[in-house]
């Protein structure tokens, strides 16, 4: 009985310690995304699948004091993605500048879509890093990190070896917008895809590399009332050695564009958006990418915040001299979202 008097009395001023904490704090806010997706898919090889999913499920946690927002997320996808916290960081705005420390997704890509599906810039170009990082904010926004990296050259490993550069301008009227940037990052390998394949398939490489190969991603979005445009590269800016990454028996250099338009509009009283996509990716086979994909989609708001969405896609492999299949695989995904 004594040890449960003592474990409510603990209880209840941890409760009133939280309590007095946001309380004392500017403000708290609490959004997530929900999507559950059903899929039919008929693979290059092998049998057509079908299933439904829970693609998304996303919880940010802001808590701002002053000039210094603490952020904390949480994500899982079906299949993908355990239970994990996705970012934790620290973000002290001081004016138009900040200081950004923590787990977090660093500014390498634009990676922006009308799609369900990632653009192939995402999958090759997401980067998620323990970064220290100095930005601004402003019409024009840049930003510098450094981080250590899971690549790294002979010698060079358990260091901060890698850092990374931000550039971009960004302006926004009543009934138009646009935002256009370039990126560079010291080492592409660290990439999430890039990591995982060679954690998969060469592990020995990440802490071996004859030499770091940088990478480039420049970005366009534009926005024109009813229309958007969309184009972006994603690139390495050097060739890994053969033995490293390879393409063809010669070192590869893996890069991908994004190109897409969408078109918003209204129908039987709900907003709607009509999206088109053409995807190339090139020396990627090995990362499991395709060589080409065309997308298109409708998304329609259902109710506030709720959208019901509609996917269509084709993938063309590399040719078999490339290590590919010279085959296609096609896909119809439906999508039900919801943020809040």
């Amino acid at each position: 009985m004594g040890k449960l008097k003592s474990l409510a009395i603990f209880v209840t001023l941890g409760c009133l310690l939280i309590s007095t904490n946001i309380l004392a704090l500017d403000s708290v806010r609490l959004t997530g995304l929900l999507e559950t997706e059903a899929y039919y898919h008929e693979p290059n090889e092998g049998d057509s699948e079908s299933d439904i999913e829970l693609a998304t499920a996303e919880l940010h946690i802001e808590a701002i004091r002053g000039n210094v927002l603490g952020h904390l997320s949480f994500l899982y996808e079906q299949n993908a993605t355990d239970l994990e916290v996705d970012e934790s960081f620290i973000r002290l705005n001081l004016s138009k500048i900040y200081i950004k420390a923590g787990h977090t997704y660093a500014p390498f890509g634009n990676f922006t879509s009308n799609m369900i599906s990632d653009p192939l810039t995402l999958e090759l170009g997401e980067t998620r890093k323990t970064v220290a990082m100095l930005g601004f904010d402003d019409a024009v926004y840049g930003s510098i990190y450094a981080f250590n990296g899971a690549s790294s050259e002979v010698g060079d490993a358990n260091k901060i070896n890698q850092f990374g550069l931000n550039l971009g301008f960004a302006q926004e009227t009543d009934n138009s917008s646009f935002n256009i940037g370039i990126n560079y990052i010291s080492s592409i390998a660290d990439t999430d895809s890039m990591v995982g394949y060679f954690e998969d398939e060469n592990p020995d490489v990440l802490e071996n590399l004859d030499s770091s190969v940088d990478g480039i991603g420049i970005h366009a979005v534009f926005n024109f009332a009813t229309l958007n445009l969309i184009g972006e590269y994603v690139s390495a800016l050097d060739t890994f050695k053969s033995n490293e990454l390879e393409f063809n028996n010669v070192g590869a250099e893996p890069k991908t564009w994004n190109l897409e338009a969408g078109y918003n509009f209204q129908a039987l009283n709900k907003d709607m958006t009509l999206a088109v996509a053409y995807q190339v990716s090139d020396g990627a086979v090995t990362l499991g990418l395709p060589k080409t994909r065309i997308l298109a989609s409708l998304g329609i708001g259902v109710y506030d915040d709720t959208t019901l969405a509609f996917e269509i896609s084709n993938d063309t492999d590399y040719d078999e001299n490339d290590g590919g299949t010279g085959t296609n695989s096609s896909k119809i995904v439906v999508q039900l979202s919801y943020e809040f």
